[in-house]
């Protein structure tokens, strides 16, 4: 099975919460007996129980917490948790003792100490089950999964014979506190059910859905070897981010110019079988176009060409009845004619006059010759009919 899981800590019980990787929905809770010395059977039990997961987020119990209220600047949770790991012998009591590991909460100067020796041995056996992304405080797993804006205060289970209290505002977490006296938790409340889990489970569950490794919010509970690893791993997923997202980007490009080398292929192809059937057609509307162009310039042609009838026509009008045309010749609207009259010299200033002609003139002199005791002139007379 896959997912991810959040596991609670407690002196007594080591509890556990998988939920999808995605949606964040509960699949599976399981809770068992530990020997807090002894993690590495707890964490075999666990896993024959839940089988495989994809990433763990710890949340160390209150019962193992020294929780104080600590007078430091107002600066990030980051700075605020440094100045604590400087002195941490001038906030906690047992920290002369023992080695702790430190962090202060998000929403206010509360730190949260534990011993270094058992977190850095519980971190190592349960990295022997899957990778752990995070390590915290159960309060503040547990005020995750309340509603939002969540105020009062709630019970929170602690070591043997003590009674544990976490007082919201809002969903900030105000206080944290271990007490013998039961008398001191009177207006705690039970943790509601959430996600249909018992409130036992609540804490394991806030560890579950804590997706983010960000380092600029509180530190993680743990060794600052650990928080580097960490803090490497976290670079590392991220440039392997990056490098998939250009590797994807490059991909999309390449698929694309292979889509669009496909789409261009093709519709070459489809234009080469429509030219193929349609090369009868278009060979036939060729032909007609050609034709039609030459039945156009046939047309032109003979809207402009003289008729030679008329043109002969308009000649026999204009000339004088003695006059005999012998031969005419054209060449477009350029004419000329040969005959004789009996007086040629009146033939270019009649023509002349005529609206159908211009440039009347002769080509050759006349020459003058007597028939029948009649006398005769030959004329030889150019001239341009207008249509």
């Amino acid at each position: 099975m896959s997912g991810r899981a959040g596991v609670e800590l407690t002196p007594t019980a080591v509890r556990m919460v998988r939920v999808t990787s995605y949606t964040g929905r509960v699949v599976d809770h399981v809770e068992i007996p530990w020997n807090p010395q002894r993690p590495g059977d707890a964490v075999a039990a666990l896993r024959a129980k839940g089988g495989n997961v994809q990433g763990l987020s710890l949340a160390i119990g209150l019962g193992f917490l020294d929780v104080v209220r600590v007078d430091v600047p107002p600066v990030a949770p980051p700075e605020r948790t440094k100045i604590v790991e400087l002195e941490p012998d001038r906030y906690f009591a047992s920290a002369g003792r023992e080695t702790l590991v430190v962090t202060v909460a998000h929403d206010e100067p509360i730190a949260f100490g534990t011993p270094a020796g058992l977190v850095d041995s519980w971190i190592k056996a349960f990295e022997t089950w899957a990778p752990l992304n995070w390590v915290e405080p159960s309060p503040i797993a547990l005020a995750r999964v309340l509603p939002p804006n969540t105020s009062g205060a709630f019970q929170v289970e602690a070591a043997q014979g003590e009674f544990g209290v976490l007082r919201l505002d809002r969903g900030r977490v105000k206080s944290v506190r271990r007490t013998p006296d039961k008398s001191a938790i009177g207006d705690a409340r039970a943790v509601p059910v959430i996600e249909n889990l018992t409130p036992q489970f609540a804490a394991a569950f806030g560890a579950a859905k804590r997706r983010s490794q960000n380092t600029r919010g509180a530190p993680a509970l743990a060794p600052d070897e650990w928080r580097r690893r960490l803090a490497a791993r976290s670079r590392t997923a991220i440039a392997i981010s990056i490098v998939a997202a250009a590797a994807a980007i490059v991909f999309a490009i390449w698929a694309a110019d292979r889509w669009r080398e496909r789409t261009l292929t093709g519709l070459e192809q489809r234009i080469a079988q429509v030219e193929a059937r349609g090369a009868a057609a278009d060979t036939a509307l060729r032909m007609l176009r050609s034709r039609e162009a030459e039945a156009q310039a046939i047309g032109e042609i003979a809207a402009s060409r003289a008729d030679p009838f008329t043109a002969l026509a308009a000649i026999s009008s204009a000339l004088p009845r003695e006059a005999n045309v012998l031969s005419a010749r054209a060449n477009g609207n350029d004419w000329q004619i040969d005959g004789t009259t009996s007086d040629a010299s009146l033939l270019v200033p009649l023509l002349d006059r005529h609206e159908r002609f211009d440039s009347v003139r002769f080509l050759s002199a006349s020459s003058r010759y007597r028939q029948a005791n009649r006398s005769y002139e030959t004329f030889s007379i150019a001239l341009r009919f207008r249509p």
